[in-house]
């Protein structure tokens, strides 16, 4: 696959289907039990099939990434029981979204609400989701635009319309955190106030923030520990880009 908007350093990107890996059935049976055990709590949660990390080589700037389909509820369970999982990473899409006002330019974050059940109460861009079975174009290839513009939609309550442009893309693989995204900036059409509004009817996120892309070093500095781990780092990475 091909990102059509234009990668940073990196140039381009690939992704290979590979088989899903087998698990014993009493690993298998864990999850499902943890599964229920969650949506018992959040009925909200949905079993889809999202991309998940394999590796990944960088061929003369081509980024090459071996990556499979899971069912969500593998995730969740990693998450629950951390150490004793296997190592089940999946691949997430996220953007910044910036909106421009009297020729000053803003990002928007916002607080992940305490329903969620990934990071609760940490900030964190928006939209921000993971790359799923939704993300194929008519051509069967992997089209992480897709899912951005789909993400937006729901997370936000604008239409997709309101994207102008996307800037650029940046594949990101924080082996510290094992976190694996493709980030990218989105350049909208609407006014913050259209933002606020919208955002206030959200069920999954609260304060939005809108901070002049001046400010941005002061506020990563402020609230670096109240950030998810990918914010942070994407945020740093506009901040001192490559």
């Amino acid at each position: 696959m091909k990102l059509k908007s234009g990668l940073n350093a990196y140039g381009r990107v690939k992704i290979e289907l590979i088989n899903p890996p087998v698990f014993n059935n009493d690993f298998n049976t864990q999850v499902d039990e943890i599964w229920k055990s969650e949506t018992d709590k959040n009925p909200y949660l949905f079993d889809g099939k999202v991309l998940c990390f394999d590796s990944y080589e960088n061929i003369n700037g081509l980024i090459q990434v071996k990556a499979y389909f899971f069912n969500y509820r593998y995730v969740v369970a990693k998450n629950v029981l951390t150490f004793r999982a296997p190592d089940i990473t999946v691949i997430g899409t996220s953007g910044v979204c910036l909106i421009t006002e009297n020729e000053t330019e803003y990002l928007v974050t916002a607080t992940r609400s305490e329903s969620n059940f990934l990071a609760p109460g940490k900030i964190e861009m928006v939209p921000s989701g993971v790359v799923d079975d939704r993300s194929f174009n008519q051509n069967g290839e992997l089209v992480p635009e897709i899912n951005l513009f789909n993400e937006f939609e729901e997370e936000t309550g604008l239409d997709k319309s309101f994207i102008q442009s996307f800037g650029k893309w940046y594949f990101i693989h924080d082996t510290n955190t094992m976190s694996v995204d493709f980030c990218a900036e989105l350049v909208l059409g609407c006014t913050i106030n259209q933002m606020r509004a919208s955002l206030s009817k959200s069920d999954e996120y609260e304060n939005p923030v809108f901070i002049e892309k001046k400010q941005l070093k002061n506020y990563i500095n402020i609230n670096t520990g109240k950030m998810t781990l990918l914010t942070r780092c994407f945020l740093e990475q506009l901040l001192y880009p490559e």
